[in-house]
C-alpha cells in the first residue's frame, strides 16, 4: 500500500482596520500632530492626528489647531493592524494493496477414531462408586480464622498507640 500526504500552505498578508467613534475631553494637545483625551470611562489616550483631520466640536468642524484644554471632542478613531492569514490544504492519496491470491487446493485431513475391542490381558473396568472421595479438609478454613484474628491483635495495638 502506499500513500502520499501533499500540504498545500498558503500565507495571505491582510491589513485589519478598526474603525470606532470616540469622544472624551481634550486633556492636553500637541498640534499638528497629537491630543490626549480623557475619555468617557475615566482614562486618559493619546491619538496621533492625520494630515488634514477635522474634529466636530458642539456641531462645529475644526483642525487640531482650534482644540483646546477641556474641550468635548467626538471624531473618528481607525485602527489599522497587519496580519498574515496562513490557510493549510491536506491531501491524502494512495493506492490499495492487490487482494490476496485464492487459497491452493490443500488436502483436508480428517481425524476418525475407530474404537477398538479390549484385548484379553486388560484389566476389567470396575463399577463406579456411588461415594465421592473425601479430597479437603477444614485447614484452609482455620488458617484464614488465625489470619484475621493476627490482623485484628495488629490493628487494636495500632489504635492503642496511636490514642
Amino acid at each position: 500500500m502506499t500513500l502520499e500526504r501533499t500540504i498545500t500552505t498558503t500565507t495571505t498578508p491582510q491589513t485589519i482596520t478598526t474603525v470606532k467613534r470616540v469622544t472624551g475631553t481634550v486633556w492636553s494637545v500637541n498640534p499638528p500632530s497629537s491630543v490626549i483625551l480623557t475619555l468617557e470611562d475615566g482614562t486618559n489616550q493619546q491619538f496621533k492626528i492625520p494630515a488634514g483631520q477635522k474634529f466636530d466640536i458642539d456641531g462645529q468642524m475644526t483642525d487640531a489647531w482650534g482644540l483646546k484644554k477641556g474641550m468635548k471632542v467626538s471624531a473618528t478613531k481607525v485602527t489599522e493592524a497587519p496580519e498574515t492569514v496562513v490557510e493549510q490544504q491536506k491531501q491524502i492519496t494512495g493506492t490499495m494493496p492487490p487482494p490476496p491470491d485464492p487459497p491452493a487446493d490443500l488436502p483436508l485431513l480428517v481425524l476418525v477414531i475407530i474404537p477398538t475391542d479390549a484385548t484379553p490381558d486388560a484389566a476389567p473396568v470396575e463399577a463406579a462408586s456411588a461415594e465421592l472421595p473425601h479430597t479437603g479438609s477444614q485447614l484452609p478454613l482455620v488458617g484464614m480464622l488465625g489470619i484475621l484474628a493476627l490482623a485484628a491483635g495488629l490493628g487494636l495495638r495500632a489504635a492503642r498507640l496511636l490514642a
